[in-house]
């Protein structure tokens, strides 16, 4: 238990800077775009914490720096994507070139002031610049999991190119430039963080038509057993280059909420005799509540679960 005590102490530490920065640098903007770039910012935060501790150097101050600001741009970035309609070029020429889209839009125009500070602190800036570019692209291609029909073969590659690609980006936040182990880490445990997304995120994508290789895949064992595949090989490159046990413990923490959600959809299916996913259902059924102590008592004590071998 004090493994994740650490870890939470980690991510609160930076809590209040964050916020800080995020309410000068955003004045703005509302209070959902706030509450997203908050989130995406610890989120960056939460995520460089096997690394520092792989590394066994404190967060520098403006490294802390770049993961809120970089965090935050990514979330507006996202928006800018998603909810604007932003092309693709429009963003690449905004990030290299310092080329306004839109002068009005408000959530650009935040988004460059995040990017350009963040950038202006950052030693490897054209490096950076690359990662994100791939990222960017990648976003770009899940866009037809809306629009087309995509076989699962296809629906995969599209999780693996973005949750992948997304999370190394996130990994390029922190001002020493990775070895190979770290990066290979950070692909596949992007990948098994998108299925994790994908996961908790099954009532949204069925009601919008979203398809996913969890709204797509053919039953629920198929899909548990996809999920240990992919948080296993995750916890297995994390231990190429820590071999703390604060780390595994933080990162088994984040996969076990996965289990919890396989939990419940595997009780609701059998209880309304459906086969998943499923054709009927209400919010409730598909909503998994991570703050209800049950719940949280049980991702806990999961923590190593991904860990052990496969036998047991």
């Amino acid at each position: 238990m004090l493994d994740l005590l650490r870890f939470a102490l980690y991510v609160v530490r930076h809590m209040y800077p964050a916020k800080k920065m995020l309410k000068q640098r955003a004045a703005i903007l509302d209070k959902k775009a706030h509450k997203r770039m908050f989130s995406l910012a610890l989120f960056a935060v939460a995520g460089s914490y096997p690394y520092v501790i792989g590394r066994s150097k404190r967060l520098q101050k403006r490294e802390r720096e770049s993961l809120i600001l970089l965090g935050a741009a990514t979330a507006l970035c996202d928006d800018l994507t998603d909810e604007h309609r932003y092309p693709l070029e429009a963003l690449k020429n905004l990030f290299a070139n310092d080329v306004v889209y839109d002068s009005e839009n408000t959530t650009e125009r935040v988004c460059r002031v995040l990017y350009k500070e963040a950038m202006g602190i950052h030693p490897n800036p054209e490096l950076f610049l690359q990662k994100l570019f791939t990222a960017l692209e990648a976003q770009e291609q899940s866009k037809n999991q809306l629009d087309k029909p995509l076989e699962f073969a296809q629906l995969w590659q599209i999780t693996q190119d973005k949750g992948g690609t997304t999370n190394m980006l996130f990994l390029h936040f922190l001002h020493q430039q990775p070895n190979k182990s770290e990066e290979a880490f950070a692909h596949q445990a992007g990948i098994a963080l998108q299925l994790l997304d994908d996961l908790f995120d099954l009532y949204e994508d069925l009601e919008a038509g979203i398809k996913t290789p969890v709204t797509s895949i053919d039953s629920l064992d198929q899909l548990e057993a996809l999920y240990t595949e992919e948080a296993r090989k995750a916890m297995t490159l994390l231990k190429q280059f820590s071999h703390s046990k604060r780390a595994e413990a933080a990162v088994g923490f984040i996969y076990a909420r996965g289990t919890i959600a396989l939990d419940q959809y595997r009780t609701f299916c059998r209880e309304s005799k459906q086969s998943f996913p499923p054709k009927q259902y209400r919010r409730k059924d598909l909503i998994v509540d991570m703050e209800k102590g049950g719940n949280l008592r049980t991702n806990v004590v999961r923590r190593f679960v991904f860990s052990q071998p496969k036998d047991t």
